[in-house]
């Protein structure tokens, strides 16, 4: 193996003119490698292919996708671990692999769907963003589960989030919330 200093020695000796086995006595190397040097244009060095085996996984990944696909219609605390789908598998395929191997697929699923769902929000102004939910909320010293929306204008630099809550959710009510919610406050400008 030769230095860059080497190998650009001899490239510098054959653009003066000299020839392969003028090159050779001068330097000591084999012709054969001064070819192989003068032919070579990048010197850095190729990348491993990386191969995949094959995996004792293989033939229940479709088994997996349809269990994850299954799960996009039901809440997020009810979708499927790698631990639930490594025990069903071994209960319900006679899966015989380890659970490390599940759960490496399962991180790689979840990362190719987090890329999808990542996407950046850009807010003209204007426009207001409403969102509506469920959660808990105290009454009375009294735990309840209502109805909630949201109305929050990203673009202004006036940080106005109002929220309101309703317990039916008929058209009346969540009309009535989306108003006096985006409301001007009095004494503001126009946001």
């Amino acid at each position: 193996m030769y230095t860059m200093s080497q190998i650009n020695h001899i490239k510098d000796l054959s653009s003066c003119g000299y020839r392969i086995s003028e090159i050779s006595k001068e330097t000591g190397a084999d012709p054969k490698t001064i070819r192989k040097y003068l032919s070579q244009e990048d010197f850095s060095p190729v990348p491993p292919v990386v191969q995949e085996q094959p995996s004792k996984l293989d033939p229940f990944k479709h088994v997996i996708q349809e269990w994850l696909d299954e799960d996009k219609r039901h809440w997020r605390k009810q979708h499927h671990t790698a631990q639930r789908v490594y025990e069903r598998l071994v209960e319900e395929h006679g899966y015989a692999g380890s659970y490390s191997v599940v759960q490496r697929y399962m991180k790689k699923c979840r990362c190719v769907q987090t890329e999808k769902a990542n996407l950046e929000l850009v807010w003209d102004p204007g426009p207001a963003q409403v969102d509506f939910g469920e959660a808990d909320f105290y009454e009375a010293d009294r735990l309840v589960r209502k109805k909630y929306l949201t109305v929050s204008f990203p673009y202004s630099s006036e940080t106005q989030s109002t929220n309101r809550s309703f317990l039916p959710a008929s058209v009346p009510t969540i009309t009535s919330g989306f108003v006096s919610a985006t409301r001007i406050p009095a004494g503001k400008k126009g946001m």
